[in-house]
């Protein structure tokens, strides 16, 4: 299991690829504050509550220190929540949000951006080194940033596979 962020889900669903999370780790895992996110108008909303009856878990419970952290450490509080979540389940982290991210490893929480994600699939033979190709440029054309040098160093990584 893993514990997923919006950062994540959102362009999965964009492109029609949210399987593939099923796929690598079985369930998941977000908290009710990121289930509030993605249900306020994203495409594929459909596919993710389907996915929300079997293989995606909300957490219902609520974190009373999500609040507090996100005021410290200036970030949202459904990225806090996750933090929380992941922290309290001793979980990965599976998000893309830069922010998000550095708080979770200054709490020694382990971290997957998207690009590690589209990594471990291949080597799990979840999909082969050209649909990851394909899969990152739909993800880029449906808006998820990458920076160039990010982009250079994963198609190499990726012809290392």
């Amino acid at each position: 299991m893993v514990v997923a962020d919006s950062s994540v889900l959102i362009p999965l669903l964009r492109i029609g690829r949210i399987s593939l999370l099923k796929s690598l780790f079985g369930r998941i895992i977000i908290s009710r504050e990121v289930c509030q996110e993605l249900r306020t108008g994203i495409n594929g909303l459909s596919v993710f509550e389907e996915a929300c009856k079997s293989w995606i878990k909300v957490f219902e419970k609520s974190l009373p220190l999500a609040l507090e952290i996100a005021k410290r450490e200036c970030i949202e509080k459904a990225d806090a929540s996750l933090i929380l979540l992941a922290e309290d389940k001793k979980e990965i982290l599976l998000s893309n949000d830069a922010a998000m991210i550095l708080v979770a490893w200054s709490r020694g929480i382990e971290c997957w951006w998207m690009t590690t994600f589209i990594i471990k699939c291949i080597k799990k033979k979840i999909i082969d080194k050209k649909e990851a190709k394909k899969i990152i440029i739909q993800l880029i054309q449906s808006g998820m940033h990458l920076d160039n040098v990010v982009y250079a160093t994963l198609l190499d990584e990726i012809e290392r596979i």
